[in-house]
């Protein structure tokens, strides 16, 4: 589940701004953040937009907390600071939507609504001083609605619909690189208010590849950073998590992507540990005991390149790349897991003047319990410890798929827990 980890990641910050690469680098000194929100919050965008020469982008957020940290908005210089300490508390109601009608675009269409609990983003060479972060989200709903029918399009369409309660990023302006922590990276997030996204795309008529996302988060975190010294994370979602997805997708030139994906918790750790490489230590816990379910409908015809549909539910997953001491992982996870994947793709004959000609075609279910990826060197061990209680852990698909000229392949899995240890 890589893939999927690096896709919730992206999710998570798509309201942030990123920083460009600079040849400056400038210390902001020391950032100390508390923010507390407990009223609604509340966004709702209706659109209807036609006969757009170039691109069409449409977004709808609503975001408890959120702090974002990076360099200058022209991207000439970087930043570094000396210390971060966050704390956000959510307690109140958080609900996006976005219901939109798109036809007639000489350019890409992007249509996304987001609905987030906490959301912080460092985006840092360097930290001079240790990194902490605390994240509550204990409201009634980040809930995340988008209805879109988007037709007759010559570039891309992109859809997103993504409730998020606590997430998040730490990396350098150059994502090829980590950020240069001295000290600690310790953090703290807790949902307890049920997360749930929920899409219903129409799209036909498109000249380039579409992609439609849906996604429900507990708790994500992700930091890409050499630390000197220790790395402590702490998740627990309680809450029930869900992403529901009905799409349906013809008359499309190149490719199609569908992903319904609800995960509790997601940790995503890079980097080396210790003052010398590879002296530090890491411990991660992950708790999650609410209900995660994942579900995907899709019908799909005429299409003319690769088509991938994925509809995946994920109690707890985390990714740990580098050098430290000791790498010590727990993961507990009580909550029924369900994933439902309701697949149709055929190529039924020409269709606003598309002749289906599905390439390859991949479907896929996944029901997890915990996932765990570890890769690198530990010089005084891995610790790994695994619990799935959960009455259900259960992946179901259905497949009607017809005319297919190359491969196919259908891939249902339930799986209590993973754990994956292996070279870097």
């Amino acid at each position: 589940m890589k893939t999927l980890l690096l896709t919730t990641a992206a999710l998570s910050s798509m309201m942030l701004a990123g920083v460009a690469f600079a040849d400056t680098t400038v210390d902001i000194g020391a950032v100390t953040n508390q923010q507390n929100d407990y009223h609604l919050t509340i966004s709702s965008l209706n659109a209807n937009i036609d006969n757009v020469g170039k691109d069409v982008s449409e977004t709808s957020a609503a975001i408890g907390n959120s702090l974002s940290i990076g360099g200058s908005a022209d991207g000439k210089t970087n930043a570094s600071i000396d210390g971060l300490t966050n704390i956000q508390k959510q307690t109140g109601y958080i609900s996006s939507s976005l219901t939109t009608t798109v036809h007639d675009i000489g350019g890409n269409v992007s249509a996304t609504s987001a609905a987030l609990c906490n959301s912080a983003s460092a985006t840092v060479d360097k930290s001079t001083g240790s990194v902490s972060n605390s994240q509550s989200c204990a409201g009634a709903d980040p809930i995340s609605t988008l209805s879109a029918t988007i037709h007759a399009v010559a570039g891309e369409v992109k859809s997103t619909s993504a409730a998020i309660g606590n997430s998040f990023t730490l990396g350098a302006s150059d994502v090829t690189k980590a950020t240069q922590v001295a000290g600690d990276l310790n953090s703290t997030q807790v949902t307890s208010a049920p997360d749930t996204a929920t899409s219903t795309v129409t799209v036909y008529g498109i000249s380039q590849n579409v992609t439609a996302t849906t996604a429900a988060i507990g708790n994500t975190f992700t930091a890409v950073a050499d630390v000197t010294g220790n790395s402590d994370l702490h998740q627990t979602n309680s809450g029930a998590t869900s992403a529901s997805m009905t799409d349906t997708i013809y008359s499309v030139t190149k490719n199609v992507s569908a992903t319904s994906a609800a995960i509790g918790n997601s940790a995503s750790l890079t980097g080396n540990l210790g003052s010398g490489a590879g002296t530090g230590n890491v411990t991660s816990d992950q708790i999650n005991s609410g209900a995660i379910t994942a579900y995907l409908k899709s019908d799909v015809h005429e299409i003319n390149g690769a088509l991938t549909e994925t509809a995946a539910a994920i109690g707890n997953t985390a990714t740990y790349a580098g050098n430290a001491a000791q790498v010590k992982f727990s993961q507990n996870n009580s909550g029924n897991v369900i994933a439902t994947g309701d697949f149709t793709a055929l190529n039924i004959g020409n269709n606003n003047g598309v002749t289906g000609n599905i390439q390859d075609a991949k479907f896929t279910v996944a029901a997890i319990g915990n996932s765990l990826d570890l890769a690198g060197t530990a010089s005084k061990g891995y610790y790994v410890d695994q619990t799935n209680s959960a009455i259900w852990t259960k992946a179901t698909e259905t497949v009607n798929v017809s005319q297919v000229t190359g491969n196919v392949s259908a891939t249902a899995a339930a799986i209590g827990n993973s754990a994956s240890i292996h070279v870097k």
